[in-house]
């Protein structure tokens, strides 16, 4: 009995050697895999905050008010974010995969890619950029309402420039249209002749203040401002195309030397500028515009009522302030009130010489303001650079259906 208790023993102690050896080894095995998921965990967390990373950075680029001729063109802009310092650290590093401004028109569609170098581990993400719309207020050049055909000057001596701040920023469009139908059609045509790069500040839809956004405030507005122009001595009204006021003289540096005298002009149908013509303060044309002529100065508002615009020959001219096309048409039998559909029709031959340049300038549209009575309904609908949308009014940029993708 003594040897037997002695080998019972033997095998119940090497047993319990067995299990303990058995539950070390699934110990150690068990934290093994735990290691090799948290050390997967963690590259799949680095990979996908590095896509993340992607993109904040091409929404910054985006932002951008310098980049705006990269919109619409998918490989430049693929070039330019990717030229940038894409390493995180760590062997980690994203890359934009591609720029979709097809698919869903005045957005992009963008993917971007993280990835753990040492490893391959990648991670994506989807998502829509949405740009921001300008402010309430106008743009350089301003379209409103339906456009039937927009074909843009095919010559780097046509410029549009949008609002700059006292600091030299641009903080406004340099063409502004009001439905993304516009935007779609301006975009393409100015991309199809590579010429994006001449619309300082870009191309923006916008959700104009009155009166602009409204066809009727902006039927009223024409009107109060042809009531003003009737009631005026004919000594003080402006006559198109020769008497319209005088812009301002600068000198080298932009400081004015003499000052504009601005005018009221009314002009009842279609008419055609030739040969030389210079203005400042306000001019409506109830029909429709066409600058043929070597020489063109106009300081203020111009307002276009007609269906067509268009610019042909050689030549100077120079717009500072803002010009507006919209044709506010009111329904015989609904009494409703839309904007009609117009031909903005750009054609500049620089084989004359000379240049064109529209430019915004505030200062010159609170001088046309202020030639309205402070009782008339134009001077009243029109609040410049403070409207009821104003600047506070615009929209940011976004970046929206944020999804990850394999």
């Amino acid at each position: 009995m003594h040897h037997s208790a002695k080998g019972s023993v033997l095998i119940v102690a090497l047993m319990l050697l067995l299990i303990t050896t058995l539950v070390s080894v699934a110990g150690i095995t068990n934290m093994q895999t735990n290691e090799k998921l948290a050390a997967n965990n963690k590259q799949v967390s680095e990979a996908f905050l590095a896509a993340e990373s992607g993109m904040i950075q091409i929404k910054t680029l985006l932002d951008d008010e310098d980049n705006a001729a990269l919109w619409g063109d998918s490989p430049a802009t693929l070039e330019a974010i990717n030229a940038q310092n894409r390493d995180l650290g760590n062997m980690v590093q994203w890359q934009i995969e591609s720029v979709d401004y097809v698919t869903v028109p005045g957005f992009a569609a963008i993917v971007s890619v993280g990835t753990v170098t040492t490893t391959g581990v990648q991670r994506k993400i989807a998502a829509t950029y949405r740009p921001k719309k300008a402010s309430g207020n106008l743009g350089a050049m301003n379209i409103i309402g339906g456009i039937k055909i927009f074909d843009t000057a095919n010559s780097n001596s046509f410029q549009i420039i949008g609002e700059r701040d006292s600091a030299g920023n641009l903080i406004g469009p340099a063409l502004a249209t009001n439905t993304d139908a516009n935007y779609d059609m301006i975009v393409d045509d100015i991309n199809d002749k590579g010429r994006m790069a001449n619309y300082i500040g870009g191309i923006k839809v916008v959700d104009f203040d009155d009166p602009f956004g409204d066809p009727e405030k902006m039927n009223q507005f024409i009107a109060s401002i042809k009531a003003e122009y009737n009631a005026l001595p004919l000594a003080s009204r402006g006559t198109a195309p020769n008497d319209m006021g005088t812009p301002a003289v600068r000198d080298s540096s932009g400081k004015i030397t003499v000052p504009a005298v601005e005018k009221i002009t009314y002009v009842s149908g279609n008419i055609e500028f030739k040969g030389q013509a210079k203005g400042a303060g306000i001019l409506v044309i109830e029909g429709n515009l066409t600058i043929s002529g070597n020489l063109l100065e106009y300081e203020g508002l111009i307002v276009v009522r007609g269906q067509s615009f268009q610019m042909n020959g050689g030549g100077n001219r120079e717009l500072l302030g803002s010009i507006v096309f919209a044709n506010p048409i009111k329904n015989a039998t609904t009494g409703e009130w839309t904007f009609g559909k117009a031909e903005a029709t750009f054609v500049f031959d620089i084989n004359g010489g000379g240049n064109a340049t529209f430019e915004y300038n505030e200062e010159t549209l609170v001088k046309a303001r202020n030639l309205l009575s402070d009782n008339s309904a134009a001077k009243q609908l029109w609040q410049v650079g403070s409207g009821t949308g104003g600047k506070g009014g615009a929209s940011v940029s976004g970046m929206m259906n944020w999804i990850e993708v394999h």
